[in-house]
């Protein structure tokens, strides 16, 4: 799944707050959900409090959003070689370069 991040304040939830739920998936992260559909919306990482990593799935128009990085790049899939220079980070951004 392909994510991307904003500052948390430029995150706004425009309908649907009733049906948010979270699920603390490790002791490291939050995952947000809509409870009615089950649709992932986004991961709150408890060590960047000041952004917010969405689902691009989420957006209406997700071609408009280019990536900024790789996370979580030393558990792919060994044939995944991204054509890119974008960094690489082994788990979360927090945890230096691949």
């Amino acid at each position: 799944m392909a994510f991307a991040s904003i500052p948390i304040e430029h995150c706004i939830v425009e309908q649907g707050q009733d049906a948010l739920h979270a699920f603390a998936s490790s002791a490291e992260a939050e995952r947000w959900f809509c409870g009615t559909c089950g649709t992932p919306l986004w991961v709150q990482d408890r060590a960047s409090p000041q952004s917010r990593d969405f689902s691009l799935a989420t957006l209406d128009e997700p071609e408009v959003v280019s990536p900024g990085f790789h996370m979580f790049w030393a558990s792919r899939i060994d044939w995944d070689q991204p054509g890119d220079n974008l960094p690489r980070f082994p788990r979360t951004r927090g945890e230096g370069l691949a």
